[in-house]
C-alpha cells in the first residue's frame, strides 16, 4: 500500500494528512489508499473524514501495549486518548454539516407522519405536558369544555 504526502497539491487526501498529523513522508501511519476509502465513507466532507482517519489510528494503536525501548518509554494509551480526543474535536466541526442532515430528517419525518398507510407513533413531544399548556384545536377544546 503506497502513502504519499504532497503539500503544494492539497488534494482531499493531503488535507486530511495534514490535519491528523501524519504528514511525515518516513512515518505515515495510513496508507494512501486508507484514507480515500475513509473520505469516500465520510461523503468528502473534510471533517468528518479526519475523524474517522483518527479513529482507525486510535484503533491501531489500541491494539498495542505500552513498551520502553533503550530508556525510552512510549505509552500506547496516552497515543490512543489523544487520537480519540482529536478525532472527537473534528467530529464538533462536522456538526454544522450534521445540521444540514437533522433538517432534512424532519421533513422527512412530517412526510411519514401524513403517510396514512403506515402505522403512527403512539408517543409524542410534548404529550406528558400538563394539560394547561397544551394546546388544543378549538373543536378539541369546545369538546373539553362541555364534557
Amino acid at each position: 500500500m503506497a502513502a504519499s504526502y504532497d503539500p503544494r497539491a492539497m488534494s482531499m487526501k493531503d488535507k486530511v494528512r495534514l490535519f491528523i498529523g501524519d504528514n511525515k513522508p518516513d512515518l505515515f501511519m495510513l496508507s494512501d489508499e486508507e484514507i480515500n476509502a475513509l473520505i469516500l465513507q465520510a461523503d468528502s466532507k473534510l471533517y468528518k473524514a479526519c475523524g474517522l482517519c483518527c479513529l482507525a489510528i486510535a484503533g491501531r494503536f489500541a491494539r498495542h501495549v505500552s513498551t520502553k525501548v533503550r530508556g525510552e518509554s512510549v505509552e500506547i494509551t496516552n497515543v490512543t486518548s489523544k487520537y480519540l480526543l482529536l478525532a472527537k474535536k473534528f467530529g464538533a466541526k462536522s456538526t454544522s454539516a450534521a445540521s444540514l442532515y437533522a433538517v432534512l430528517e424532519k421533513a422527512e419525518k412530517e412526510s411519514l407522519r401524513e403517510d396514512t398507510t403506515l402505522v403512527q407513533p403512539k408517543i409524542s413531544l410534548g404529550m406528558s405536558d400538563p394539560v394547561e399548556e397544551r394546546v388544543y384545536s378549538s373543536n378539541a377544546y369546545n369538546e373539553f369544555q362541555s364534557s
